[in-house]
């Protein structure tokens, strides 16, 4: 259904691609399992270098990071963001919290690491029809571009050139 490329709009960077046309609703790739970011835990300095915020039932925003790394399972890690809503094609969403089973019976709430009692797994998901060899970007939220998340500040494809777009 996808496959990773060349980005057509950030040169260096990889994009995440449809082979044929896909209806709105369609779940394309996953992160595989996250965990929230620790308080005080900085996006960039996990594991895997990143971490995106996604939105909870009841609206409650929560900035989460892949467990996993990156793999070729997970091809997800390759929707880069953009701040323009014309490109915006695809949302992350996730399954909400569950309760793992921690194997002496108690929990670490706030954990979410591997042993603890809190678990998820994000997706991508299409907004619209998206077509055939189409690249997919999500729109990052308004504070994205942070400097907890980008120490630069934003480099999608309209922030950084934005006489490109």
């Amino acid at each position: 259904m996808v496959w990773i490329g060349s980005s057509n709009l950030l040169r260096g960077e990889s994009g995440l691609f449809v082979r044929e046309n896909i209806s709105e609703g369609t779940v394309v790739a996953s992160f595989g399992a996250v965990r929230a970011l620790r308080k005080g835990e900085v996006g960039t300095r996990t594991r895997v270098g990143y971490s995106f915020i996604v939105r909870e039932t009841g609206g409650r925003t929560l900035e989460i990071t892949p467990r996993q790394g990156i793999t070729q399972d997970y091809l997800a890690h390759a929707v880069n963001h953009t701040c323009h809503h014309d490109f915006e094609n695809c949302k992350f969403l996730h399954t909400g919290v569950t309760k793992d089973h921690h194997p002496r019976g108690v929990g670490q709430e706030d954990e979410g690491g591997v042993g603890g009692s809190r678990t998820s797994v994000a997706f991508v998901q299409a907004t619209r029809l998206v077509e055939r060899e189409e690249e997919f970007f999500a729109k990052a939220p308004a504070n994205y571009g942070d400097s907890l998340r980008f120490p630069h500040g934003c480099q999608c494809h309209l922030c950084a050139a934005p006489a490109a777009v």
